[in-house]
């Protein structure tokens, strides 16, 4: 892209895409974001978007229960980077290359969602409609948990963490009352402002999101991930 730009394409584009295969861990896309957005400053492109056109876990040899906790720490990465447009690949294809459902490559949709699908619909009720404060809203801790705060959609304030390394229990603000994991978004009570976090982000609230009560995978069409379906 920097040769790209130095040879004069700056001059005729609308915005940048990439994708993002970066291995297990996503937040690896946090650098190269960061980099991509420095060079279109450079060119004075910074005003021009910045999409993720592409990605997935890869054939990383992901468990069920990983590549379900890979969908959900994507999606709440891209979105702290403020990327406003994310395009999941593939929908309908088959669950070892980034499929929602158990579907085989070119079947029609309509098959039953797996644990990666149905975490991508509770990632639906917790990011549409939220907000983020104006500087990047995730830190990660020396035992390497990340935290990443927002406003939910019901306007109160909630907080997003998980831990790709280890399962540790964190000292969480009394603010939050209840939490769900991404992965079945069940409501459970915090107990002694502490709670056990691990691969799976959850999400610590004051009241209980409503999850939306089915999974919209029939129309892969242009989101964002902070007023729109997300896709």
């Amino acid at each position: 892209l920097q040769a790209y730009y130095a040879a004069g394409g700056s001059v005729a584009q609308d915005g940048v895409a990439i994708h993002t295969y970066f291995g297990k861990d996503p937040t690896n896309a946090m650098p190269i974001i960061s980099a991509t957005r420095a060079l279109m400053n450079q060119y004075g492109l910074g005003s021009e978007p910045l999409w993720v056109t592409e990605g997935n876990w890869g054939t990383s040899g992901l468990t069920d229960a990983q590549k379900a906790a890979f969908v959900a720490q994507e999606y709440v990465t891209l979105w702290s980077q403020n990327i406003p447009r994310f395009y999941w690949y593939t929908w309908d294809i088959s669950d070892q290359f980034g499929g929602l459902t158990n579907a085989s490559s070119g079947a029609s949709t309509g098959e039953a969602i797996n644990a990666a699908g149905i975490t991508y619909g509770i990632l639906q009720s917790w990011l549409v409609g939220s907000a983020s404060p104006p500087t990047s809203p995730c830190s990660q801790a020396t035992d390497l948990t990340w935290s990443c705060g927002l406003t939910l959609a019901n306007v109160t304030p909630g907080e997003i963490m998980w831990n790709a390394n280890a399962t540790t229990t964190k000292i969480v603000s009394g603010a939050f009352s209840t939490y769900e994991t991404a992965a079945s978004g069940i409501s459970s009570s915090v107990i002694g402002n502490s709670v056990t976090v691990g691969n799976m982000p959850m999400l610590l609230m004051t009241t209980q999101v409503t999850t939306l009560p089915s999974v919209a995978m029939t129309a892969p069409t242009a989101s964002s991930t902070v007023s729109g379906t997300i896709s």
